[in-house]
């Protein structure tokens, strides 16, 4: 009885890879989309404050809007 057990176990686990692998990749596909929106969103903010710097503008909430995009990363 316990062979038969740990044989179905194991054939389980063993049969189970592709999904835990797949679990894997599509964790890594997300990661890495994610990392290039919030990339895109920090560029653009900092581009937003050196055109605001360069042109000597100060707009209202200024600083709360960019602290809030870059905590935000959006």
């Amino acid at each position: 009885m316990r062979n038969k057990l740990e044989e179905i176990f194991e054939k389980t686990i063993w049969q189970s890879r592709f999904i835990v692998l797949s679990a894997v990749i599509f964790g890594l596909i997300g990661a890495i989309v994610l990392f290039i929106i919030a990339s895109i969103d920090i560029f653009n903010v900092a581009r937003f404050t050196i055109t605001t710097y360069v042109n000597g503008l100060h707009p209202e909430h200024f600083h709360e809007d960019v602290v809030s995009s870059i905590i935000g990363g959006c």
